[in-house]
């Protein structure tokens, strides 16, 4: 082993550490969902503008993005990340205390832009830190710790807004992410490799731009995220307007999907030193196409209504816990392949690479925004479209130029 790779080995961070730094931003998304009715009252504002909150927050995760990558690959991973997450704290205070709406709407903003710093910069450490198969092993261990993510935001904001009052949410992400600014500070080590600071972003940007695996790839992340929060903004409509479910339930029932997006990732990790990767990722690509083709099926034949509300949550949530399982096979292999030629600018491609998939999820759960209408059809027919496409992408250009890597030791 060389001095250089002995360093690096030093350097390594604990799974823990980017679990911690990826999740908590990706529950402040979430979290407050089953609030919406209340913040709605309690600010007075209509429910369809309160829901812009969700809208501004993947802006400015996406604007986040752009922001902090570029800037690690200057000043270091660690100084960059703590700098992030005092915003995250700054905006999350100001949601909690926030006397109007639109103060709200700027903290949030301020919250989500400060908090892309977990999201990319987690990335960006752990392709510092490990190679090859190890590094697919890696983001698919970690996705199955964030497979929860989308869920647990829920099953704590419907808890804290049933027995207390939504204000408490945005404190606990507040004290939340206070202590993990400390956990930082302590314990990650910095992985920044000498030279990235000659990189480019116009010429990082150029060479992305030509490179076709690459944007399929940032394709494949947007579309497949794109359908959870798809989800997370219909999801009260269907379980807690037209079902009736409780706030507080309504983020139990999620656990469900939950635990399919779990077994999707753990089948990553525990098959890719076995099989082929793009196989592994064309067969998550076409469960997510067959579970959505199912969802689709049940709401035109009138299976989804509220004269047998069980039947009802079982025809919406087996589908979805089928396209979150493809969801959670797809995933890691695509983040994990994506910027493994751009190691000499990991930050700024992976800034660039996530401002580009998080776009896609604004656009997308802007094109629900404009086709809901109060019926169960729309976001299955979306999900159906999206994964057509997705597919197509999967074949005729992931399929014929993947290389794969080599076994992990």
């Amino acid at each position: 082993m060389t001095a250089s790779k002995a360093s690096q080995a030093l350097q390594k961070p604990s799974l823990l550490l980017i679990i911690l730094m990826a999740g908590l931003p990706q529950i402040g998304e979430t979290i407050y969902s089953p609030a919406l009715p209340s913040i709605s009252e309690a600010l007075c504002v209509s429910h369809g503008l309160v829901e812009t909150t969700l809208t501004i927050y993947l802006i400015g995760f996406a604007l986040g993005i752009l922001f902090w990558g570029p800037l690690s690959d200057k000043w270091g991973r660690k100084p960059i990340m703590i700098i992030g997450f005092f915003f995250y704290c700054l905006g999350s205070l100001g949601c909690a205390l926030a006397p109007s709406f639109w103060l709200l709407l700027l903290s949030r903003f301020v919250q989500a832009f400060g908090g892309s710093v977990g999201s990319v910069l987690s990335q960006t450490i752990a392709r510092d830190a490990f190679e090859g198969r190890e590094r697919s092993h890696v983001f698919a261990t970690v996705a199955i710790a964030l497979s929860f993510s989308p869920v647990l935001g829920p099953v704590i904001g419907g808890i804290l807004t049933d027995f207390m009052n939504w204000r408490m949410i945005f404190l606990g992400l507040f004290l939340t992410g206070m202590m993990l600014e400390f956990y930082i500070f302590r314990s990650l080590k910095e992985t920044k490799p000498q030279e990235t600071h000659r990189a480019s972003l116009l010429k990082v940007l150029a060479k992305m731009i030509k490179d076709p695996l690459l944007i399929s790839f940032g394709l494949m992340v947007g579309g497949l995220h794109g359908v959870i929060f798809i989800f997370i903004a219909e999801g009260p409509f269907y379980l807690i307007d037209f079902l009736g479910i409780r706030p507080s339930l309504y983020g139990v029932f999620l656990f469900i999907p939950a635990l399919s997006l779990v077994l999707g990732s753990y089948i990553t990790r525990r098959f890719i030193s076995i099989f082929p990767e793009k196989k592994i990722l064309l067969g998550g690509i076409f469960i997510c196409f067959l579970s959505s083709a199912f969802l689709l099926s049940f709401s035109f034949l009138d299976f989804i209504t509220d004269e047998n509300k069980f039947m009802s949550i079982l025809y919406i949530l087996a589908p979805f816990s089928g396209i979150l399982l493809g969801v959670g096979i797809s995933v890691p292999i695509c983040l994990s392949h994506a910027l493994k030629h751009y190691a000499y600018a990991a930050g700024t491609a992976g800034a660039l690479y996530g401002g580009f998939y998080y776009s896609i999820i604004a656009g997308l759960t802007y094109i629900m925004s404009i086709v809901h209408n109060d019926m169960v059809y729309p976001m299955p027919c979306l999900f159906m479209v999206i994964f057509i496409i997705l597919l197509v992408l999967t074949k005729v250009i992931i399929y014929p130029t993947f290389t794969q890597e080599d076994p992990v030791k």
